[in-house]
């Protein structure tokens, strides 16, 4: 779900920050959700996902329609990162940015 957060809040234009200050939490906390290293609840996701303008199911993972999408746009950040087995650490390819 993470990643999903990160992905739409990019595609947005949306800094850490401003995602938010729109749900009422602190940059920290954005980070935390889509590094994975805390679980987002319920009211929160929902919060996320209207200014994402997303549905909730698109974030978790369960709206195929919206899923396609974000999964070949993973497919392709991934491919270019060595981070992700994409290049190499030695420089060639991006780091990753996810």
């Amino acid at each position: 779900m993470g990643a999903r957060i990160a992905f739409r809040r990019r595609e947005l234009g949306l800094s850490q920050t401003n995602l938010g200050q729109a749900v009422g939490i602190t940059f920290q906390q954005v980070q935390k959700y889509e590094r994975g290293t805390n679980r987002v609840s319920a009211s929160r996701l929902y919060e996320m996902s209207k200014v994402l303008n997303v549905t909730c199911g698109w974030l978790m993972g369960e709206d195929a329609r919206q899923v396609e999408t974000i999964s070949a746009a993973l497919m392709r950040h991934h491919g270019n990162c060595w981070w992700h087995g994409g290049g190499s650490a030695s420089g060639i390819g991006a780091p990753c940015s996810l």
